[in-house]
Protein backbone atom coordinates (compact mmCIF):
# COMPACT_ATOMS: atom_id res chain seq x y z
CA UNK A 1 0.00 0.00 0.00
CA UNK A 2 1.26 3.52 -0.82
CA UNK A 3 1.83 6.43 1.74
CA UNK A 4 -1.02 8.47 0.42
CA UNK A 5 -3.42 5.39 0.56
CA UNK A 6 -1.62 4.14 4.18
CA UNK A 7 -2.41 8.24 5.27
CA UNK A 8 -5.80 8.14 4.08
CA UNK A 9 -6.77 4.68 5.57
CA UNK A 10 -5.46 5.91 8.77
CA UNK A 11 -7.49 9.23 8.64
CA UNK A 12 -10.47 7.64 7.72
CA UNK A 13 -10.33 5.62 10.45
CA UNK A 14 -9.11 8.58 12.97
CA UNK A 15 -12.34 10.63 11.95
CA UNK A 16 -15.11 7.63 12.24
CA UNK A 17 -13.57 7.20 15.54
CA UNK A 18 -13.81 11.01 16.31
CA UNK A 19 -17.10 12.77 14.72
CA UNK A 20 -16.61 16.34 13.73
CA UNK A 21 -12.96 15.96 13.18
CA UNK A 22 -11.17 16.23 9.49
CA UNK A 23 -8.02 16.31 8.35
CA UNK A 24 -6.31 19.10 5.96
CA UNK A 25 -2.96 20.12 4.51
CA UNK A 26 -0.89 23.03 6.29
CA UNK A 27 2.38 24.14 5.76
CA UNK A 28 3.50 21.90 8.82
CA UNK A 29 1.75 19.15 7.29
CA UNK A 30 -1.72 17.25 7.85
CA UNK A 31 -3.26 18.12 10.61
CA UNK A 32 -6.77 17.12 12.79
CA UNK A 33 -9.24 19.82 12.36
CA UNK A 34 -12.58 20.53 13.77
CA UNK A 35 -15.57 20.51 11.08
CA UNK A 36 -17.04 23.95 10.71
CA UNK A 37 -13.82 25.82 11.57
CA UNK A 38 -10.31 26.50 9.83
CA UNK A 39 -9.07 25.64 14.06
CA UNK A 40 -6.73 22.66 13.95
CA UNK A 41 -7.72 20.64 17.40
CA UNK A 42 -4.12 21.07 18.73
CA UNK A 43 -4.93 25.15 18.64
CA UNK A 44 -8.13 24.66 21.17
CA UNK A 45 -6.57 21.96 23.14
CA UNK A 46 -3.73 24.49 23.73
CA UNK A 47 -6.10 26.96 25.43
CA UNK A 48 -7.70 24.27 26.46
CA UNK A 49 -4.87 23.12 28.70
CA UNK A 50 -3.48 26.60 29.24
CA UNK A 51 -6.94 27.30 31.10
CA UNK A 52 -6.28 24.14 33.05
CA UNK A 53 -9.09 21.90 31.47
CA UNK A 54 -11.75 24.19 32.19
CA UNK A 55 -14.27 23.91 29.21
CA UNK A 56 -16.48 27.21 30.68
CA UNK A 57 -13.23 28.71 30.20
CA UNK A 58 -12.32 27.74 26.98
CA UNK A 59 -15.94 28.40 25.41
CA UNK A 60 -15.07 32.38 26.86
CA UNK A 61 -12.12 32.09 25.05
CA UNK A 62 -13.97 30.59 21.50
CA UNK A 63 -17.73 31.66 22.10
CA UNK A 64 -18.47 30.69 18.54
CA UNK A 65 -17.65 27.05 18.62
CA UNK A 66 -20.32 24.90 19.50
CA UNK A 67 -20.50 22.34 22.49
CA UNK A 68 -20.44 19.48 19.72
CA UNK A 69 -17.32 20.97 18.13
CA UNK A 70 -15.61 21.01 21.60
CA UNK A 71 -16.31 17.81 22.38
CA UNK A 72 -15.13 16.46 19.28
CA UNK A 73 -11.80 18.44 19.23
CA UNK A 74 -11.56 17.04 22.92
CA UNK A 75 -12.47 13.17 22.26
CA UNK A 76 -9.45 13.56 19.64
CA UNK A 77 -7.17 14.89 22.10
CA UNK A 78 -7.98 11.92 24.41
CA UNK A 79 -7.50 9.14 21.90
CA UNK A 80 -4.54 10.80 19.98
CA UNK A 81 -2.85 13.33 23.05
CA UNK A 82 1.12 12.48 22.13
CA UNK A 83 0.28 13.77 18.54
CA UNK A 84 -1.86 16.61 19.42
CA UNK A 85 0.59 17.96 22.13
CA UNK A 86 3.77 17.42 20.09
CA UNK A 87 1.92 19.72 17.87
CA UNK A 88 1.39 22.49 20.72
CA UNK A 89 4.91 22.29 21.52
CA UNK A 90 5.89 22.36 18.00
CA UNK A 91 4.31 25.55 17.28
CA UNK A 92 5.25 26.93 20.99
CA UNK A 93 9.04 26.46 19.53
CA UNK A 94 8.16 29.10 16.80
CA UNK A 95 9.97 32.07 18.25
CA UNK A 96 10.26 34.62 16.33
CA UNK A 97 14.17 34.00 16.00
CA UNK A 98 13.58 30.62 15.03
CA UNK A 99 11.23 31.84 12.25
CA UNK A 100 14.18 34.24 11.22
CA UNK A 101 16.92 31.14 10.78
CA UNK A 102 14.62 28.60 9.44
CA UNK A 103 13.32 30.69 7.05
CA UNK A 104 15.42 33.22 5.82
CA UNK A 105 14.36 36.40 3.85
CA UNK A 106 11.08 35.83 4.83
CA UNK A 107 10.62 38.32 7.51
CA UNK A 108 11.86 41.82 6.78
CA UNK A 109 13.67 43.37 9.27
CA UNK A 110 14.13 47.41 9.40
CA UNK A 111 17.50 48.95 11.26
Amino acid sequence: MSDVAQQLLEEAIRTRECPGIYFADEPAGRTAKIMGTGLGVWELMRDYLAVEEREDRLREIFPYLTPAQVSAARNYFLRYRDEVQQRIDENAALTPDVVVARYPGLVRTFE
